[in-house]
């Protein structure tokens, strides 16, 4: 992973170089429930546009015990997004049923709601009834880049200090040297930009929707649904949902 004593700073305030020893949030993307990158990227443009630069980036999963140990080294830590290399699964790629996400816990507990402008989505044929996103911030519309490239055999989980692995594709991670003879996977494409409060957030209710609706008819959906009434149907079917959120 490339050094850099004046780090460059693109989209606002994000910098796109890492500096050896810094911390950050990794995710990696690709086309997910149907919905190519581009169609991704604009969509989340027009959502921080709406929403004065904040935008949600679902995962799928967990960061939420990293995240002390990374706010400790900054209020607004640096989020980078790397495309994957791999090609998109069949699954990711035409989802047989698609989740429409719509409400929370916080980082610290609270009760959250996903803003009307905003849509969070996952593949609906997957057993976990929960979800997670990021709550982001961009002074500009998201584009993908070449960026300085990442060393996966260079990054270390910031809390264990382990190797990040292949599957974890969001992980809070700290730049080291890599070790000599160790060569991980290189990415070089993607985007920046900066973790806000309330940083993290567990999504635990959801409405089932049909993959082929597009963006401006999942808002229309989802107004029309409380996320209250949402839990109380899913309770009716699934007893306990929810408890452990």
């Amino acid at each position: 992973m490339p050094l850099t004593d004046a780090p460059d700073r693109t989209q606002g305030d994000a910098t796109a170089c890492v500096e050896l020893g810094s911390a950050f949030c990794w995710t990696r993307y690709g086309t997910e429930s149907g919905e190519r990158i581009d169609d991704i990227l604009q969509r989340k443009s027009e959502e921080l546009n709406s929403s004065n630069g904040v935008f949600l980036w679902g995962i799928g999963n967990s960061v939420r015990p990293s995240l002390p140990a990374l706010l400790a080294q900054g209020a607004e830590p640096l989020v980078r997004f790397s495309s994957m290399l791999s090609p998109a699964r069949l699954q990711d790629r035409e989802p047989p049923r698609l989740r429409l996400w719509q409400a929370g816990r916080t980082f610290d507990g609270r009760a959250y709601r996903v803003p009307d402008e905003m849509l969070v989505t996952s593949n609906g044929n997957v057993s976990r009834l929960h979800h997670f996103a990021l709550v982001c911030s961009s002074a500009t519309e998201l584009r993908e880049s070449d960026q300085p490239p990442i060393d996966l055999g260079a990054l270390r989980n910031l809390v264990s200090g382990t190797r990040v692995g292949h599957s974890q594709v969001t992980a809070v991670v700290r730049a080291a040297r890599s070790e000599a003879g160790v060569m991980g996977a290189t990415y070089t494409r993607g985007f920046t930009a900066r973790l806000v409060a309330p940083y993290f957030v567990t999504l635990n209710q959801f409405i089932e929707v049909d993959p082929r609706m597009r963006a401006d008819e999942l808002r229309r959906l989802r107004s029309n649904h409380a996320p209250y009434a949402i839990r109380r149907e899913l309770e009716d079917v699934l007893p306990g949902f929810g408890s452990a959120f």
